[in-house]
């Protein structure tokens, strides 16, 4: 904890100064001002170039601010040096007094009468090297950075981690635009105010998590802070305390929606806005299911009848478990074979699961034969031949189903279904095969990730994997309060060490099936002495 106590308006200011390098100096200071409001008082102690390192060529030992935070006395003192050192001019003659020098520094501030609280950051991460800067070395530095607030009890706040896929943000490789800038100065006001007396209301949860639904959804908003109050938005824009719809009752989610919720309390800090996009993507269906069959209804088409009227007929079938109507393939007194056909949109490289049952009933004991075949531009894909035989019944109830399923891949955006009667002879009121209950799963799915520690309070640090019970599925995750996908999350390739409270979010996926579902889990660490901020 960062033990600095607010009991109100009337007391002094909170004192924040921030060291750094040309970073620091930039811009993220002042709008830090901005986002902490009255109740802090923040110092820019920022100088470009300069670096940790005592023999650095730009030393902010020798260069820098120490007399301005002496004479400022902080209460709060934030570090954030480290990307000049990186140079080969100061890594390779001084790396080595690179954690003697930080640790000096730190003596040093709090030596100060003030007694402030120390906060390490990670620097941001870098792209260019026309400086002389290496992120290839900054990596060694983190370790050092890490090392050192373990050995020390410090908290950190990770700069670099959040901002690997944010190159945009720093147009120069290294310097962050006022964007950036703005981005920095959120990661530094949510690690202090999170750290304070008065602390901020922990985000939104959604049920069920953002995904890809065949079905509309009623998603439920909660927050773990107790008499928090939720705001929504559905058109992009941010929720506040003020603007969004008040959180009252299930949220119905009918077309492809992204939901952005925030929670908040009064006498906390607001919560950061949670995000999730539901799509819903309708199922591909063909004819019946729990209804009557007539052509041209459903999308189907009778491609052959070989009798009049036609070799099919629909029956109650009152013993099956949907307890409702079956196409009788024979239509009972008829002797034609009949050709059912349906063409279906669908998505080319997918894993699509053609379904249905099949039975007969009739009293004789023959042997009723089916033809399922999936057509791709006229050419047929693969194929299933089911069959059944008679129940010794004259009763449709009597008829034992058998659920059948065929996989196939497309390769073009449509193809067509098509079930053929085959059995031979003639088809008589003595049997008959029966089809009930024909739909088409819109692609097999990636199994879901599971966690290696299941949701809960932990000591840090905390170690969680994560795996997928499908072979060959790649996880992606985060941990920042935004929902992965195939292309978005950090990539899981090994297990995650949590050093401070995180919802980790994980997706799987793998080429030819759907995504898996998003799973999450909230891990509260306890007795934290580090606290990485935001990974």
């Amino acid at each position: 904890m960062f033990g600095v106590c607010v009991t109100g308006w009337a007391d002094p200011p909170i004192k924040v100064a921030c060291i750094g390098d040309s970073i620091t100096a930039g811009a993220y200071p002042g709008l830090l001002q901005t986002l902490l409001g009255a109740a802090y008082q923040v110092e820019n102690d920022g100088v470009s170039g300069t670096t940790m390192l005592k023999q650095g060529d730009f030393s902010y030992w020798s260069v820098g601010k120490l007399p301005s935070v002496a004479a400022f006395q902080p209460d709060i003192v934030t570090i954030k040096l480290g990307t000049n050192d990186t140079k080969p001019q100061n890594w390779a003659a001084h790396g080595s007094d690179f954690k003697a020098d930080a640790l000096a520094l730190i003596d040093w501030l709090q030596a100060l009468a003030s007694r402030p609280r120390i906060v390490l950051v990670r620097p941001v991460p870098s792209w260019a090297n026309t400086l002389g800067i290496s992120d290839v070395v900054m990596q060694d530095i983190l370790g050092i950075i890490d090392a050192i607030a373990l050995e020390r009890n410090l908290p950190v706040i990770d700069a670099h981690t959040p901002f690997l896929a944010s190159s945009a943000l720093f147009p120069d490789g290294v310097h962050p635009n006022a964007e950036g800038a703005a981005a920095i100065a959120e990661l530094f006001r949510q690690a202090i105010l999170a750290d304070q007396a008065t602390p901020v209301v922990e985000f939104p949860a959604f049920s069920p998590v953002a995904g890809t639904f065949a079905t509309a959804q009623m998603v439920t908003l909660s927050t773990p802070t107790e008499g928090g109050s939720i705001r929504f938005t559905t058109d992009g824009s941010p929720p506040t305390a003020g603007h969004g719809t008040p959180y009252r009752q299930p949220i119905p989610i009918t077309v492809t929606t992204t939901l952005l919720a925030m929670a908040s309390k009064s006498g906390l800090a607001d919560s950061a806005v949670a995000a999730g996009t539901y799509t819903i993507r309708a199922l591909p269906r063909v004819g019946l299911r729990n209804g009557s069959f007539e052509e041209g209804t459903n999308g189907w088409t009778v491609l052959a009848a070989n009798a009049s009227p036609p070799a099919y007929g629909v029956v109650t079938n009152q013993g099956h478990t949907d307890g409702g109507q079956a196409l009788a393939l024979g239509s009972v007194n008829n002797a034609g074979n009949a050709v059912f056909a349906q063409t279906l949109t669908t998505a080319t490289g997918v894993t699509y699961t053609l379904q249905f049952d099949y039975g007969a009933f009739g009293l004789g004991a023959r042997q009723q034969r089916l033809l399922v075949e999936v057509f791709e531009e006229g050419s047929v894909t693969t194929s299933l031949v089911a069959t059944a035989l008679g129940t010794g019944s004259f009763l449709p109830e009597s008829t034992t189903f058998q659920e059948r399923a065929l996989a196939f891949v497309p390769h073009a955006a449509s193809v067509e279904i098509r079930f053929t009667d085959q059995t031979t002879g003639v088809n008589s009121f003595s049997c008959d095969g029966m089809l009930d209950d024909i739909l088409v799963d819109g692609g097999a799915a990636v199994a879901m990730p599971a966690f290696s520690q299941p949701a809960g309070t932990y000591a840090h640090p905390l170690i969680v994997g994560i795996s997928a019970a499908t072979d060959g599925a790649s996880i992606r995750y985060t941990v920042d309060g935004t929902f992965p996908s195939a292309e978005d999350g950090l990539p899981y390739t090994g297990p995650i060490r949590l050093l401070s409270p995180a919802t980790i979010r994980a997706v799987a996926f793998k080429t030819g099936l759907k995504d898996s579902g998003i799973v999450a889990a909230a891990y509260v660490l306890v007795d934290q002495g580090l606290i990485i901020m935001f990974r």
